[in-house]
């Protein structure tokens, strides 16, 4: 090779030549539902499993079914010790953050509207306030607005309208 491109182009046929050999390209799918420790031998392990299953391997569906039953139990504690160790030096708002994420109760409302919106509105959030804003409008739109010059009765006073007789409450259960 006499020309710096001539190395640099067979140094680098080189290098990919080896990285495609000893480190090919994979294709992994992941699904959105899938939790947060599922990890490729954990699937694989499952793969084994519905291939026992489907084909009537029953003695190794059972051990198949018994690995992932015992991975899946250890994948979600290490994955949970994981995610509280470092919640004990945290402020009291991220802990309990983190625990109903980790739980499932926290759904971030923020991603959600982005989803409403990019369902509705093509992403453009400021198009999804504006459409709401335009339903409570049209919801309200009959009503007759509220004189700013009236108060409200005193506390101590219950208009006739909100009294409840015994006799109706038992004429309308009949």
């Amino acid at each position: 090779m006499v020309t710096c491109n001539e190395m640099t182009q067979a140094f680098y046929s080189t290098v990919t030549s080896l990285l495609d050999y000893y480190l090919p390209l994979m294709t992994v799918t992941r699904h959105t539902t899938d939790k947060p420790w599922v990890t490729d031998q954990f699937r694989h392990l499952i793969h084994c499993r519905q291939y026992a299953l489907k084909n009537g391997y029953t003695v190794q569906y059972n051990a198949s079914r018994s690995r992932v039953q015992r991975m899946s139990r250890t994948l979600r504690r290490k994955y949970h010790a994981r995610k509280m160790e470092g919640l004990r030096v945290s402020n009291p708002r991220s802990w309990w953050r983190s625990v109903k994420h980790i739980t499932g109760q926290a759904v971030n409302t923020s991603q959600r509207l982005i989803g409403l919106a990019n369902q509705l509105h093509d992403g453009d959030v400021q198009a999804l306030a504006d459409s709401l804003n335009r339903f409570f409008q049209s919801v309200a739109a009959d009503l007759n607005p509220l004189d700013d010059g009236s108060s409200p009765p005193p506390p101590d006073v219950v208009p006739s309208e909100f009294v409840i007789n015994v006799a109706d409450v038992e004429r309308k259960l009949s």
